[in-house]
């Protein structure tokens, strides 16, 4: 008889919030400002950041069964024993709307409100079963005191002879931070790093936005390649770079250099999808982190960098933003009594399982090119060079092309 296969470890560390969630009835009987008892006021709490992260990672392994085990090490928060003016956690605020209308209603963000940032380190913020080995390690660092404090970081990470994979969910500043460049010295190799372009941006990395996705795809290279304030960026196996719900670079480390390979939505830029649709979101990243997390653990060991499982699953990380975004938050009932909204686990998780939107591929040229610096040099060179993904992948004959589209139309 075979035995049951030896269940995969994996630790969740990182920043934690409770995110309390307010929620507004207007009602029709209010013609004034004064006081209405009429209008109904609700507060829905729940773990978010790397609580929320955990919860999704989890629910996104229950499908693996008993074909692939999974034991998981998180902090366990529950929001109802936590109350708003609790030190130990930082606190997120935000005014949640039903929005849209017709197939594009659901409950989003109206308004962010800001963090309450924790005022002192708590011994709940560690890990109560926090193994020494672990066959991955997922951290989410929002910049909330967890990069900071060395003795909350996994055991696992210490660990000479363990070589996990790590998946870091990262946020601004993302440079002079000192886990990213100790992850990056010691597990350079198995380290993948989640990261948005709008906080790369905010780290003075010269990225367009909006213009065209080649544009977009070549300047993340080039500021990955040589930007030396990104140089531990540029030393991790694969960095995806996210532009929210509409793309993203995955930059990847091979013995050539770094490569870049893009996947996007041919039909719009970065921002156009979302612009549909009333309001904000929460858990765009915790999606792309989860949809990398759950095929790393089932990659081909034909793949020891992981390159082919990294790169299948990020179309599936970016489905599942457009899942949440588009769904919204679920909710307990339609009566204003009964709503009590909530991150969409099983929705998100389903779709990173089975994705329901497609996204366009794309390797990216170096910008420079053929041309490349001279040995020594620490000086980079002008950005030359025209590239197209549709010349590219369609075809040469461009003429030939744009007949095409108008005889038959751009589909």
């Amino acid at each position: 008889m075979n035995s049951a296969p030896e269940p995969k470890s994996i630790v969740i560390a990182g920043d934690v919030t409770i995110d309390w969630n307010l929620i507004f009835f207007h009602s029709t009987q209010d013609t004034t400002s004064l006081w209405n008892a009429n209008n109904i006021a609700r507060i829905c709490p729940q773990p978010g950041g790397v609580a929320m992260l955990a919860g999704l990672i989890e629910t996104v392994c229950e499908g693996l069964g008993q074909i692939m085990p999974v034991r998981i090490h998180a902090l366990q928060v529950s929001e109802h024993v936590i109350h708003p003016t609790d030190e130990c956690y930082n606190h997120s605020y935000a005014i949640w709307s039903l929005l849209g209308e017709k197939e594009r209603i659901g409950w989003r963000v109206a308004q962010y409100l800001g963090i309450d940032p924790a005022r002192r380190c708590s011994d709940e913020l560690r890990l109560a079963d926090d193994p020494e080995q672990a066959d991955m390690i997922v951290l989410d660092d929002a910049n909330l005191g967890f990069r900071d404090h060395r003795d909350l970081w996994p055991k696992a990470l210490d660990n000479t002879e363990n070589h996990p994979w790590i998946i870091l969910k990262l946020s601004y500043p993302t440079v002079h931070e000192e886990l990213l460049a100790h992850l990056a010295e010691q597990h350079a190799d198995r380290l993948v790093v989640v990261v948005t372009a709008n906080d790369l941006r905010l780290a003075n990395a010269q990225i367009s936005r909006g213009l065209s996705w080649e544009r977009a795809a070549q300047d993340t290279l080039w500021e990955l390649s040589y930007n030396p304030e990104l140089k531990a960026l540029s030393q991790c196996a694969h960095v995806a770079v996210s532009f929210k719900a509409d793309g993203a670079a995955l930059i990847s480390r091979t013995d050539a250099g770094l490569k870049c390979k893009l996947f996007f939505d041919p039909n719009t830029v970065e921002n156009g999808w979302a612009a549909g649709f009333k309001g904000g979101m929460v858990g765009y990243n915790t999606c792309l982190a989860a949809a990398i997390a759950r095929y790393l653990l089932t990659h081909d060991h034909d793949d020891p960098f992981g390159q082919a499982a990294v790169e299948k699953r990020i179309g599936a990380g970016l489905s599942a933003m457009r899942v949440l975004h588009q769904r919204g938050y679920q909710n307990g009932g339609s009566e204003p009594l009964k709503v009590r909204i909530a991150f969409p686990y099983a929705l998100v998780a389903a779709d990173i399982e089975k994705p329901s939107v497609q996204f366009a591929q794309a390797d990216i040229r170096d910008p420079l090119g053929v041309v490349t610096p001279a040995k020594g040099s620490v000086t980079a060179l002008p950005r030359i060079g025209r590239f197209t993904i549709l010349a590219q992948q369609c075809c040469d004959d461009m003429l030939s092309l744009a007949r095409e589209i108008v005889r038959q139309g751009p589909d």
